[in-house]
């Protein structure tokens, strides 16, 4: 079992990584891929910056974490994924914006996915 979750860890995170690489070699697909407007002026220099970081920091602490069996790197990975989640919500109740649940889904369960192999690697 722990070999499949293991699996199912990696599988979660390789899109992310994908992600990041997108916002280096097709920021504007990238934009576009997250259902967001492709920004202009320094606004554009922030998101791509930011979003490079966001996606390429939390899927090298995964795979990282995953690969070299340190819980403490998935941990941190799972943060930045479970906080996106919580955040994602609390924005469509606080701030009135419109929530994507296909994306709050698959941020939760990875994130899942990601303590399960975790808490593996501490037993």
């Amino acid at each position: 079992m722990d070999k499949v979750i293991r699996i199912l860890a990696i599988i979660g995170a390789l899109p992310l990584a994908f992600v990041g690489l997108r916002w280096i070699v097709d920021p504007s697909g990238a934009a576009e891929g997250l259902q967001m407007i492709y920004m202009e002026g320094a606004a554009r220099n922030s998101q791509i910056g930011d979003l490079t970081a966001f996606f390429i920091g939390m899927s090298g602490f995964a795979l990282y974490g995953i690969l070299k069996q340190k819980a403490d790197f998935i941990y941190a990975a799972t943060i930045l994924l479970g906080g996106t989640a919580v955040w994602r919500v609390l924005a469509g109740v606080v701030h009135d914006a419109p929530t994507v649940w296909s994306f709050v889904a698959i941020e939760v369960v990875t994130s899942a996915i990601w303590v399960a192999h975790a808490r593996t690697l501490k037993s």
